[in-house]
Parts: C-alpha cells; structure tokens; sequence
C-alpha cells in the first residue's frame, strides 16, 4: 500500500505500515473537530489559519481532501478489496469495480 498521500502512516523496508506519531495528531484532531459537529471547510480554514502541514509538508487544505479523510476505511483499520480491477490484462486497463466484481470488506486489518 503507498503511504505518499496517507496521512498518519510510513511504510518500513518491508511495506508494513508504521505511525507517523506527528501526522496522526493531525487525524486524530480532524475526527475529534468532525465529531464535534465541525464542517470539513471549516476544519481545513482551521488547518490553513494553524499552518498545519499535510503530507506534502504545505499548508494547503482542502475540504474534499478532508472528506475522502473521514470516509477512507483505512483510517479505521478497514481494508475493502477489489475496488478496482484490470478489464483487459493486455492494456492492463484499469476500471473501477462498480458491482462488476464482488468487493471484500475486511475489519480491523493490520497488514
């Protein structure tokens, strides 16, 4: 799994995921402002006006970067399997899986 644009987490030689202890505040703090009853655009004009740096090191925020945040499975130690596919293995064309394929759901994965 690329940990570039995962908050939170690096990747040891290996490939096993490792918490980056100063990304994870940044996290924790976004579901903790969400939970609160705070609105994504809110949390990132938070973020921006703080100068928290997100994965890329700017200050940059994003409410749609947020959401996909907030509604990404691995960030509640969730992993969904084939949500795409390769439709044709010669152009190796990649499609995303729309009920084409079953898609596998497993809880609590720490792999």
């Amino acid at each position: 799994m690329s940990t570039k644009r995962f908050l939170g987490y690096d990747s040891d030689e290996e490939g096993h995921l490792i918490v980056n202890r100063q990304q994870a505040k940044i996290v924790v703090r976004l579901y903790e402002e969400f939970l609160s009853g705070k609105t994504v655009d809110y949390i990132a004009r938070i973020f921006k006006a703080e100068k928290i740096r997100n994965w890329d090191g700017k200050y940059n925020w994003h409410a749609s970067t947020l959401d996909f945040m907030l509604r990404n499975e691995k960030y509640m130690g969730d992993t969904i399997l084939q949500k795409s596919y390769t439709a044709d293995f010669l152009s190796k064309r990649s499609v995303v899986n729309d009920g084409d394929l079953p898609k596998y759901h497993i809880k609590n994965n720490s792999v």
